[in-house]
């Protein structure tokens, strides 16, 4: 019961609420009909026959108000003045009806409430009713057609014409343009929108044209703001066309016109320039021995050629299955969506960059990929023409190129310059770390005594020691000569005396030079310091002081394991 109680209780405040609303609503719309705020605009219609205007919409805008038309007229039907919103809006275009051409109609919209009322009978009986067509306008289902057929028969009788609006969206069905045997039909925009790219809208305007031959009705297509479409509407057997492409909706009614001669003309030749330029493109993209493809705005690819299937190690088939999106490499993605998003907002026209691209087999491919979007003539993006060349050889070589200029050739660790790289990093990223300056002993004996070859050999067994003591993320590089360094990020002087110690037994083993020559008793010495990026010093001044360190504890018995750490 209590349940019951409280839930009872927020109704009684939806209704509350929702009834202060349309009080808001109601004063609202009385203060506008009581000061007549109500400004009528005009729109063409023009016969797509002869290119002429042959009448006029009326449509009511309301001045100096955030809401559309569409808000304030269902607004005010909620708070039960939406008949005496439209009896005004009407009234204020009937009054201006003598500015039109003596040649055209004026078309004006009422809901079937309004057209049930007497008072918008009076209205049109007070002007010349043979220059009216009244379009029908519906927000929900008509309950009674009876009623609503029987009101259309006294404006009939005036002289008044009669206009279905909407055909095709929302409560505008076949049935309801039978039942009310309307003088003009009027497919809603819906349908108009798109109508020369797509065979389905097309079909349903040439049905809603069927549908009129019998009713005798002229057929509107309104919402047009292309040449393409709008010959798209003609050729379906449109009669009437309106929309942007002749005029905006005016203060003033002004007649429009075009030849359809020229449309005709203008339109055979851009099909005709577009199916040569297609069949033109369809051989280049054949035979081109680099990838090339069409991409939708959203990524699927719409063609591809060979190429691109040979170099993607997939079919055709499989490709038009499958976005770019997932061919692309995650690492790569971001910056191909960013530029391709600025092509879809007009803030470029192309773009070129390399990525990469999975492979079938999971490798990657490395692509020069230039990318241009191609618009129609209204300059709305329609799909992308992309080319790729192959250049995964190309970054194979510098990335081997610049991993050589970073690896010292003869031990296959890496040289001055990437430790010298590292420790930059390592800085610039406040992290703190571990040098090790370390030094052959009594090399240049070995070189004297045994020759170079023998030196090398030494060098690159002790290399590959190093290399054995430390943890993955450490570096061991040859500093040059016989003097090898150590980076140890994030390394305690504990730890980096641990390394030393490692570092001290993996050089004491004997090292085989040749099947006669074992140099017995190899050493190191070792000098250690630490950067402390809270510290004012450099990763220089830190390789310094290794370096010192390690001349400091030449001679002693550190270097057979007892050193510690230097700063």
């Amino acid at each position: 019961m209590a349940l019951t109680g409280e839930y009872l209780g927020e109704l009684a405040d939806v209704a509350e609420d929702q009834e202060s609303d349309l009080e808001e609503i109601r004063n609202r719309t009385l203060a506008l009909l009581r000061d007549g705020r109500l400004d009528i605009v005009f729109q063409p219609i023009v016969s797509a026959r002869s290119g002429d205007t042959v009448g006029f919409e009326a449509l009511t805008r309301f001045d100096g108000s955030a809401h559309g038309p569409d808000v304030w007229f269902s607004q005010a039907a909620d708070a039960g003045l939406g008949i005496d919103l439209e009896l005004a809006a009407i009234a204020e275009a009937l009054g201006r009806l003598t500015e039109l051409p003596l040649s055209t109609y004026l078309a004006l919209n009422a809901s079937p409430a309004t057209i049930n009322d007497r008072r918008l009978v009076r209205l049109l009986a007070s002007t010349d009713p043979s220059r009216i067509v009244l379009e029908i306008t519906e927000h929900e289902a008509i309950e009674d057609y009876a009623q609503l057929v029987a009101s259309l028969q006294v404006l009939r009788d005036l002289g008044v014409r009669v206009a279905v609006d909407d055909v095709g969206a929302g409560f505008s069905s076949f049935a309801h343009v039978l039942e009310l045997t309307p003088h003009v039909l009027k497919i809603d925009v819906s349908i108009t929108g798109g109508l020369a790219h797509d065979p389905a809208r097309r079909a349903l305007a040439a049905a809603i044209v069927e549908v009129a031959g019998p009713l005798g009705a002229a057929v509107v297509a309104e919402g047009l703001e292309t040449e393409d479409d709008l010959a798209a509407a003609r050729q379906v057997g449109v009669s009437h066309l309106q929309g942007h492409l002749f005029s905006e909706p005016l203060p003033e009614p002004v007649e429009v016109s075009f030849d359809p001669a020229q449309l005709v003309a203008r339109v055979q030749q851009h099909t005709q320039a577009a199916d040569l330029t297609a069949s033109q493109f369809e051989l280049a993209m054949l035979h081109s021995p680099i990838g090339m493809c069409l991409v939708s705005l959203d990524g699927s690819f719409l063609h591809v050629n060979p190429a691109l299937s040979a170099m993607l190690g997939r079919s055709p088939k499989e490709l038009l299955q499958l976005t770019f999106q997932q061919l692309t490499h995650p690492e790569d993605l971001d910056a191909d969506l960013t530029y391709l998003v600025q092509c879809i907002e007009g803030a470029r026209n192309s773009y070129r960059i390399d990525k990469r691209y999975i492979h079938a087999d999971g490798s990657v491919v490395w692509g020069d990929l230039s990318v241009v979007v191609i618009r129609d003539r209204d300059g709305t993006p329609c799909y992308f023409v992309s080319q790729i060349v192959d250049v995964t050889e190309r970054h194979k070589r510098e990335e081997y190129l610049a991993e050589r200029a970073r690896t010292d050739h003869l031990t296959d660790l890496p040289n001055r310059a990437a430790a010298e790289s590292t420790m930059a990093r390592l800085a610039a990223m406040h992290v703190p770390f571990g040098v090790l300056f370390c030094d052959l002993a009594k090399f240049k004996s070995i070189n004297d005594t045994h020759g170079h070859a023998a030196g090398d050999t030494v060098l690159a067994e002790v290399a590959r020691r190093l290399r054995s003591v430390v943890r993955p993320d450490d570096l061991v590089a040859r500093w040059g000569g016989d003097e090898f360094l150590f980076v140890l990020p994030d390394s305690s002087p504990g730890d980096m005396d641990s390394t030393v110690r490692r570092v001290v037994e993996a050089v004491r083993e004997p090292i085989r030079i040749d099947e006669r020559t074992v140099l017995q008793n190899p050493e190191i010495v070792v000098g250690a310091a630490h950067y402390d990026p809270s510290q004012l010093c450099t990763p220089e001044d830190t390789v310094h002081a290794a370096d010192l360190d390690m001349y400091r504890r030449r001679g002693t018995e550190l270097r057979r394991g007892s050193v510690r750490p230097g700063s």
